[in-house]
């Protein structure tokens, strides 16, 4: 996924982890739809202290050091 490798370690330890617990909320059906293949880009957000992710399906998540996701 574009963006993973400028995270660095502690920013794909938060995606990684976060992402994680966001599959394991979602009920069967909706799993495939983010699953990490269908990532189209991440970054960080400095200024709000999250990793922004970017689904293909247009859908924009910000994931936060503590497990949570918005």
């Amino acid at each position: 996924m574009k963006g993973y490798d400028k995270l660095g370690d502690f920013g794909q330890q938060v995606f990684d982890r976060t992402h994680k617990r966001h599959l394991a909320a979602m009920g069967t059906a909706e799993k495939p739809k983010y699953h990490r293949d269908r990532i189209k880009s991440v970054r960080a957000n400095n200024k709000e202290r999250c990793i922004e992710v970017k689904f293909n399906n247009g859908e924009l998540f910000k994931y936060y050091a503590d497990g949570t996701w918005g």
